[in-house]
């Protein structure tokens, strides 16, 4: 991957991409005029070196190697295939919920708002936190959004979830906040909210598990199905482990949410005929002892298949009708490894240890390893599940 990232980064002077990264400065009451521009220095930290240059800048090898190489990817992408300019407005740090993003007044008024700010207060009076602190919920909209709704956007790009994960059932909710907030205040209608989906993390498990990025990945779809105009790429395929075996919490591989997110960004907004969506799990019936699980028509592509995605590229490798990862439970619930086949735009699910099954689950673990759901345009599968029984997070107050 860093030898794709250095050949890419010497070639992206683009004159027609633009860049601009907001700077984080704690303030207590929402800013009139967002701080920032670009970096000078490459590789700066900016929380200890705010070595900007005020204003909007052109894109060059020096500045893309310093900026948000899943963005990078996505403008660049769009650019090539469209000849549409494109500006990147960076808004955003590490490690932050996804309450921190939502205005001071969107989040009073919201019974989930309200629950964050009850259990941060009472942090901050154990003194376990302090109010001035970038977590603390609107943190990030007063030191950067509230400025930036003076820009005319197209759409926002969103790969954000870590902060969230022990709340992964309520995420759902924070979402549909973030959303409501951020149209109501920039007034362009319902824009493109295009997300990426949590990727792997941890050691790989042999089943599924009560974890919580099952539960957050899943806010993530159901906000892909029931929100206006949200679409969600799906990188569950990274395939990036350490010595020890675990999967990264940030993947170095970059271009893989930036393909996909660009992918979904020209078939949705600028009328490109790409595809776009893995399959999509629409609906389950149960035949026997067997489940059959189908999916959405438009995400299947030009078929369901097995396959393995190739080194760091998007490029896979077809492994045939077996799929791996998936679970089956019968009505106690206790989820068992199960065999599933493809069978025409179907996957068909059994065991031999569960005699009149109830519900399937697929790639349900915060690492499934070797999840190989794919449509035959090379786009995998996002983790689902066909029941509706309670998750692991729900009613957690993990702050």
């Amino acid at each position: 991957t860093k030898e794709i990232w250095a050949k890419k980064q010497a070639e992206a002077e683009y004159p027609n991409i633009r860049l601009f990264k907001c700077d984080p400065l704690v303030v207590r009451t929402p800013t009139k005029e967002v701080k920032g521009g670009y970096m000078e220095q490459p590789n700066a930290d900016v929380t200890r070196d705010r070595s900007y240059t005020q204003g909007w800048a052109r894109c060059t090898p020096t500045l893309a190697g310093n900026y948000a190489g899943t963005g990078y990817y996505f403008a660049e992408k769009v650019h090539r295939e469209t000849e549409v300019p494109i500006g990147l407005l960076w808004a955003s740090i590490g490690s932050v919920g996804a309450e921190c993003y939502i205005s001071p007044e969107a989040i009073a008024a919201s019974p989930t708002g309200q629950r964050c700010l009850a259990a941060w207060d009472a942090k901050i009076a154990s003194g376990r936190r302090d109010k001035d602190n970038l977590l603390y919920p609107s943190s990030m909209y007063k030191t950067m959004l509230h400025a930036c709704q003076k820009f005319p956007i197209k759409g926002a790009l969103w790969y954000q979830g870590e902060s969230n994960s022990h709340r992964g059932e309520e995420y759902r909710r924070t979402l549909n906040l973030l959303l409501q907030d951020w149209r109501a205040r920039w007034g362009l209608g319902d824009f493109p909210f295009l997300m990426v989906q949590l990727p792997e993390i941890d050691f790989p498990r042999p089943k599924a598990k009560k974890s919580h990025w099952p539960d957050l990945r899943d806010s993530q779809v159901w906000s892909s199905k029931n929100e206006n105009n949200v679409g969600l790429a799906v990188i569950i395929d990274t395939k990036e482990i350490d010595k020890t075996g675990r999967a990264s919490l940030h993947p170095y591989n970059k271009y893989l949410p930036g393909h996909r997110l660009a992918q979904y960004a020209m078939g949705t907004v600028y009328g490109k005929n790409t595809p776009f969506r893995g399959p999509t799990f629409r609906a389950h019936r149960v035949e026997g002892s067997r489940i059959i699980v189908e999916f959405e028509p438009d995400s299947l592509g030009s078929g369901l298949v097995a396959a393995d995605r190739i080194g760091q590229g998007v490029e896979i490798n077809r492994t045939g009708v077996r799929i791996a990862h998936v679970d089956i439970a019968g009505a106690d619930q206790n989820f068992v490894p199960a065999e599933a086949t493809i069978e025409g735009d179907t996957l068909v699910v059994s065991s031999v240890n569960v005699a009149s099954p109830v519900a399937v689950r697929y790639a349900w673990a915060n690492n499934p390893a070797g999840a190989n759901l794919y449509n035959q345009e090379g786009i995998p599968a996002s983790p689902f599940r066909t029941d509706f029984w309670p998750l692991a997070t729900e009613g957690s107050n993990h702050y």
